[in-house]
């Protein structure tokens, strides 16, 4: 288990700055970002509770990506597979892609 910790890249009040923790096993569909080929993010918005799976999928075509979340600790995504995290306090968390230019906000809800 790896936790980093989140602070959003925004000033705004419900940024959020809780522990992000890289967990086995992946999230149901509705809560999963796949990164495409073309280096963007699908869904580019996702809301989830506190504690509850979000997995990154890269495509099969899409290579090899870096994701961090709001400039934390990058995480390496490889194409056909698959890295799943919990993020533990409520906010708006960044995701971004440092091999491309593709981000995506994760809205954490209490």
């Amino acid at each position: 288990t790896t936790t980093t910790g989140g602070e959003a890249a925004t000033s705004e009040a419900s940024a959020g700055t809780g522990a992000i923790t890289l967990v086995d096993g992946p999230a149901p569909a509705e809560r999963t970002i796949t990164l495409h080929a073309d280096g963007t993010f699908e869904p580019d918005e996702l809301t989830v509770a506190v504690g509850e799976v979000v997995t990154f999928e890269a495509a099969a075509d899409a290579g090899t990506h870096a994701v961090t979340f709001d400039g934390s600790d990058s995480y390496t995504i490889t194409g056909g597979l698959t890295e799943s995290f919990t993020i533990d306090e409520p906010g708006t968390y960044t995701a971004s892609d440092l091999v491309g230019d593709a981000r995506a906000t994760i809205t954490v809800t209490g």
